[in-house]
């Protein structure tokens, strides 16, 4: 079986003792409904009709403490951010080899979620979407459909970045389903603007400004032994792939 979440929902219920890890090769994708975003529908379709009852067994290994949802900054998406085949593992791998039913959340009009019609016009044609506000909407939806899922009262969080912003946010209103909150990367005083920036509707990054962000601060002779140019080509790759229409502009 594949790491791919559509891949996986097509193993053999047998093989997933292999996988194990569950929910670390699923995310959740945000999908616009007439009410509100609607996250939780959209993880139950990666699931064959035949994985489930497998899979809610394998449930039962897991502890309601140990259970998190990743969420991910303001640029890329989380299959990016949390979960790259790269050698040593992504964090999703690392969290799941401890024990812990991982999952993943796409803000809607990032990666795998519902791409707004804005996004396929000029940025300054529409005002900025995705807002702090409406991703707290997003980790509302995804915590409730995973308490529900696993019959716990509260999960733990972990937001990198713009996600720390996001994550705090949801847990200053929903303290009581939250177990504990990860803050990774938060914003706070800002020395220098980053080389990525825009207005509008959105941004664009460049293939040339994600490098030159992604290893600023790591001394050039120590580059290539830290972030070697085969992984941030492996890196923006998927990235390109979470948004074929986006990767042609």
């Amino acid at each position: 079986c594949e790491r791919a979440a559509a891949v996986v929902s097509g193993c053999p219920p047998e093989q997933l003792p292999v996988l194990g890890l569950l929910d670390a090769w699923y995310w959740f994708r945000v999908t616009e409904g007439e009410d509100s975003p609607r996250a939780a529908e959209a993880i139950e379709h990666l699931l064959s009709a035949e994985l489930r009852p497998a899979l809610r067994q394998w449930y039962q290994r897991f502890g309601a403490d140990k259970i998190v949802l990743f969420v991910h900054g303001a640029t890329y998406p989380a299959e990016t951010a949390f979960d790259m085949n790269l050698p040593g593992g992504s964090w999703m791998d690392f969290v799941a080899k401890l024990g812990y039913d991982a999952y993943l959340l796409d803000v809607r009009g990032y990666g795998r979620s519902t791409r707004p019609p804005a996004m396929s016009q000029a940025p300054a044609a529409n005002p900025p979407f995705a807002t702090t506000a409406e991703a707290i909407q997003d980790i509302a939806v995804a915590v409730d459909f995973i308490r529900q899922r696993r019959g716990v009262d509260k999960i733990n969080l972990v937001g990198w970045s713009w996600g720390t912003s996001t994550t705090a946010g949801y847990t200053t209103q929903h303290n009581d389903k939250i177990r504990k909150l990860v803050l990774y990367a938060p914003i706070w005083l800002v020395k220098n603007p980053p080389p990525v920036g825009g207005s509008g509707a959105y941004r664009s990054v460049t293939k040339e400004s994600a490098r030159s962000r992604g290893i600023r601060g790591i001394p050039e002779a120590r580059v290539q032994e830290i972030s070697p140019d085969a992984w941030f080509e492996a890196w923006w790759q998927a990235n390109l792939e979470a948004d074929p229409e986006g990767a042609k502009q």
